[in-house]
């Protein structure tokens, strides 16, 4: 049912004041409450699965697969609380927003799972990193925190044992609030404004290039109803709410790169260096107000090489982390307004220009994530080689035809089968570092002083490098006579103490380090007991249990043998639909006993332990070991464990009584009415009350009636 036509016209007016950017989060909750007053906004508990991203989430950003897997240590470290998500989603309405969000997840190459957009119900407007974590738990994605993961991926067992709560919204699903569809068709505004009151309360706060996004997106909306001269101070007007006080210094110089260098009315340039970035970087990394400012002002020239500014955010963004050198406010200077580098940066700009001509040639989708990524990764490289930032393991190049052929070779493996205009620019693989078998660095090496004659005066030093210290046990291998190092003389002399011997034994240093001796550990000293008698078996509880359960076996033994071998002839036992064991003649009150054999009794641990015998005070469970016969094995029957259980006390015709033999007290059951043939065998077992909590009800909803 469409939303009342006076219900919209009230939440447009309480959400137009919000617009301008006064009372913001205020006006949005207001404007909640009056569609849920409506009925279209309500609650429901919703599986992670069935939830996706609303394509208007974080200014069409949607989520930060970085984010997601740094939100998920978060909560795994500060715990679950329910009652703490603000969770708040749209009703799905066209099949554009399922494309979007399977494009979302097929572009961060598995680091967000995979996605089946049939089953999604509901779309995210607030809460949707959370519900990815829900969702990387679900599929047990690779992550690498140890308390909740196994073999490198994310584990729901372990989860359970860690945090129960956590676990059961995984598992179930934790309670949203849900708009309704008509609510994206008849006030689409309101969407973006939802999402926007949730980054404005949390603590990580918005990316640069989502606000970038927001900006592109306000001067766009803007310029159809006044025109293409749309000012500053309007953006930052609609844009600022929620915004923190360091981005709102960087918001001038972020409209000024929306303006210059998104690609357009249709910002493909930025679309693709956010998609990008998005999945390799966090949401908390920020270029500042000076970078942004230098990589948003004019070249002088036609050409503005827009596809190396991006490849320098694309840089500075996720290569931050990587590169002692990153992009600095100098780079963009040097790049952009050097005399001598724009040969360069031109000649960069054109093989990245060039690349993407190439793909479209053989009608290659450069958005698939795997294309994304790898074009994303040369543009860095060629930015950095353009540059002379030298990227900790990337290869270094004399020439960027070289590099740019390189690249082609990379997107022929991918399967892309791209011409290639560089194939004469190939450069020779560099030659290794390392030269011949160099040994490894040794920590323990030392200066070496040399006297006038060439030996080194600190012999001990040498015996310490070869893994000798002063202290360490020697054997030698001829005889295996066992010493200690003691010390080592000038002359290369080495005394060691032999066991057994009160005087230090002298050999060269060269027999050490030849192989006659080795280094080895001596055998631990042996630890003795001198008092064994109060650990004596016998003395133990454990063996008067032992005891105690033989003598329980002996007297069941001699019951059974008393009792139940005299009448097995006399009971037949029915095996479908239900077991039952039955009578086939007349029995007196009190003439039918039975013994509980077992051979599985345990010491008493289940205070509600059904069938309990003893000995000498100590209590023993009675478990049933029944096998029933078959055409292939021999039956092991025990009629006590057979008679079935009945709640209701008239039915029961067996009982249970006692049988007390000296310190052996023992269960038997005793017919309590005579029987007849064909009988079956009941006993009497009280229903166990179980405690259930209340349920809740509230008041139907009552429909106004119009007088």
């Amino acid at each position: 049912m469409a939303i009342p036509e006076e219900v919209v016209q009230k939440v447009k007016a309480i959400i137009s004041e919000a617009e301008e950017g006064e009372r913001f989060v205020k006006s949005v909750h207001a404007a909640l409450k009056e569609l849920e007053a409506s009925g279209h906004l309500y609650k429901l508990q919703i599986h992670n699965r069935h939830v996706g991203c609303h394509p208007q989430n974080r200014d069409g950003s949607g989520v930060n697969g970085v984010d997601v897997h740094q939100l998920l240590d978060d909560i795994v470290t500060a715990g679950f609380v329910p009652e703490r998500v603000s969770a708040i989603a749209v009703e799905v309405s066209d099949n554009a927003e399922l494309v979007f969000n399977q494009t979302l997840v097929s572009q961060h190459g598995g680091q967000l799972g995979s996605m089946d957009a049939s089953q999604l119900k509901v779309l995210s407007l607030a809460g949707s990193h959370t519900n990815f974590v829900m969702r990387l738990f679900d599929q047990e994605v690779a992550h690498e925190n140890e308390k909740v993961s196994a073999n490198g991926k994310l584990s729901k067992e372990m989860l359970s044992r860690h945090d129960m709560a956590f676990h059961e919204a995984v598992v179930h699903g934790y309670q949203w609030r849900v708009l309704s569809k008509h609510v994206t068709q008849q006030l689409p505004e309101l969407l973006t404004m939802v999402q926007r009151t949730g980054n404005a309360t949390l603590a990580r706060g918005e990316h640069e290039l989502q606000l970038l996004r927001r900006l592109h997106g306000i001067w766009v909306s803007q310029s159809q109803t006044v025109g293409l001269h749309v000012s500053y101070e309007k953006v930052k007007r609609i844009a600022s709410p929620g915004i923190s006080s360091p981005l709102m210094k960087t918001l001038p110089h972020l409209f000024t790169f929306a303006l210059k260098a998104s690609g357009g009315i249709t910002p493909w340039l930025l679309q693709e260096t956010e998609a990008f970035v998005r999945a390799h970087a966090s949401s908390t990394k920020t270029l500042g107000a000076e970078l942004w400012q230098a990589l948003g002002q004019d070249v002088k020239g036609q050409t503005q090489f827009l596809r190396f500014r991006h490849g320098m955010v694309k840089m500075a963004y996720v290569k931050m982390a990587y590169v002692k050198d990153k992009i600095t406010l100098a780079d963009i200077k040097k790049a952009l307004h050097n005399k001598d580098f724009k040969g360069k940066v031109s000649t960069a700009e054109s093989i990245m220009n060039k690349w993407r001509s190439l793909l479209n040639e053989i009608g290659a989708d450069k958005n698939k994530s795997n294309l994304l990524f790898a074009c994303s990764m040369a543009d860095m490289a060629l930015t950095a080689h353009t540059l002379d930032i030298k990227l900790p393991g990337e290869r270094q190049y004399d020439k960027p035809e070289g590099l740019a052929h390189d690249f082609c070779l990379c997107l022929r493996g991918m399967g892309y089968a791209v011409a290639d205009p560089w194939a004469d620019c190939e450069e020779p693989e560099p030659a290794s570092s390392s030269q011949g078998s160099a040994q490894p660095f040794d920590p323990k090496l030392l200066m070496r002083e040399v006297n006038d004659a060439g030996q080194v005066t600190n012999q001990a030093s040498v015996l310490s490098s070869a893994g000798y210290e002063i202290g360490c046990h020697v054997k030698r291998k001829a005889d295996g006579t066992e010493g200690i190092i003691e010390s080592v003389e000038s002359n290369g002399m080495v005394r060691i103490k032999v066991e057994g011997e009160s005087r230090l034994a002298k050999l060269k240093m060269s027999a050490i380090l030849n192989g006659e001796w080795v280094k080895f550990t001596p055998s631990a000293e042996p630890v003795v007991m001198e008092t064994l008698a109060q650990h004596f078996m016998a003395r133990q509880e454990s063996w008067k249990s032992q005891l105690a359960i033989a003598k329980l076996t002996m007297a069941l033994d001699a019951l059974a043998k008393k009792n139940d071998q005299v009448i097995m002839d006399k009971l037949k036992l029915q095996l479908r639909p239900q077991k039952a064991i039955m009578v086939t003649t007349k029995f007196a009150k009190n003439k039918l006993v039975f013994v509980p054999l077992s051979t599985a009794i345990k010491p008493k641990k289940d205070k509600d332990a059904d069938i309990v015998a003893s000995v000498a005070g100590m209590d023993f469970t009675l478990t049933p070991s029944t096998v029933i016969p078959t055409d292939e094995r021999t039956g092991c029957l025990a009629c006590f464990f057979l008679v079935a259980c009945t709640q209701v006390a008239d039915e029961a015709n067996m009982e249970i009584t006692w049988h007390k033999d000296g310190d052996v007290k023992v269960p038997l059951l005793r017919n309590s009415k005579a029987l007849s043939p064909d009988d079956k065998l009941l006993r009497h077992v009280p229903k166990k009350q179980v405690a259930s909590e209340a349920l809740a009800f509230s008041p139907a909803k009552r429909r106004r009636v119009k007088s």
